[in-house]
């Protein structure tokens, strides 16, 4: 597989985009950020600092949800900006490294800009070739 150059960059969604994504998993949207953000932490720890322990989400419905079904979601609803027909499953192919970089390039943009954006590229996935983040 070709390497993947995701940057998601959830801080940037717009009402409906958050609204979609809760939908999708019934959690709120904080909720959502907050774990990824955890998930992350969890895998690469800042200097001095013991990551939390991390509890799986529950939805609304009872379902579990997890940090990588989290993070795939997002990346299709910040694709579905310039693809309108891309499926979630058309992201199946990312590895957690993948959706955990991707997190980490959003976190680290989100502290170093106010209001940019990013592109989402992928060399297999033309629907991810220029999401915005």
């Amino acid at each position: 597989m070709a390497d993947i150059k995701v940057a998601l960059n959830p801080g940037s969604f717009t009402g409906p985009e958050r609204r979609l994504v809760q939908q999708h998993l019934k959690i709120p949207f904080a909720d959502l950020l907050t774990y990824t953000r955890e998930a992350v932490y969890r895998l690469y720890p800042l200097p001095d600092e013991e990551p939390a322990d991390l509890r799986v989400l529950v939805a609304a419905d009872g379902a579990l949800v997890f940090p990588d079904e989290v993070l795939q979601v997002m990346v299709w609803v910040q694709a579905l900006r310039t693809d309108p027909d891309v499926k979630l499953e058309d992201f199946d192919q990312l590895t957690m490294a993948d959706l955990n970089n991707a997190r980490v390039r959003g976190i680290n943009r989100g502290k170093a800009s106010t209001g940019g954006s990013s592109t989402t590229s992928s060399t297999e996935s033309p629907s991810a070739d220029s999401s915005p983040a």
